[in-house]
């Protein structure tokens, strides 16, 4: 099993732990993460979008001379 070091871009230095410091995060990523949904059981977030929308609506268009 290979593991990967993570490394500091500033320094060339392994982080402790292998674990990036959560102050080293960006501040509006860490408010993003506060109101974002937690990922499901394969690692990905879903989202659902539902609309009131009649899903047999046509869009049409025309030219003339």
């Amino acid at each position: 099993m290979s593991t990967t070091v993570i490394t500091d871009p500033t320094t060339n230095a392994p982080f402790p732990d292998n674990k990036i410091p959560s102050a080293r995060f960006s501040p509006a990523a860490q408010a993003l993460l506060k109101v974002s949904p937690l990922p499901g059981p394969d690692g990905f977030t879903h989202y659902s979008l539902f609309s009131k929308e009649d899903a047999s609506d046509y869009v049409a268009r025309g030219d003339y001379r």
